[in-house]
């Protein structure tokens, strides 16, 4: 029996190999942690914002403690300081 269905080449899966920097964003009157993660196979210049509720939630057995880059003692290059976003969020940095 053979399908009329297209082959479809796989596609690989994104997974996480660093957390660059950690910042916290202002979305509204809460705020919330996000990841800069390096992706597994890709350049840093493909490193994206994650949500990181969303990120453990997805990536179980990523741990954390094993995969932060820490900047001279600091999670972020931007401790201390706040930056605007593009969608008006404030972003801390620690």
């Amino acid at each position: 029996m053979q399908s009329d269905l297209p082959i479809v080449p796989a596609q690989p899966l994104l997974q996480p190999q660093k957390i660059v920097e950690r910042r916290m964003v202002k979305k509204g009157n809460t705020t919330s942690t996000q990841f800069l993660i390096l992706w597994k196979n890709l350049p840093l210049t493909e490193a994206t914002w994650e949500d990181a509720e969303e990120f453990e939630w997805r990536f179980p057995p990523f741990h954390l403690e094993d995969k932060v880059d820490f900047m001279d003692g600091a999670l972020s290059r931007t401790e201390g300081k706040k930056a605007q976003t593009s969608k008006g969020e404030t972003e801390t940095g620690f």
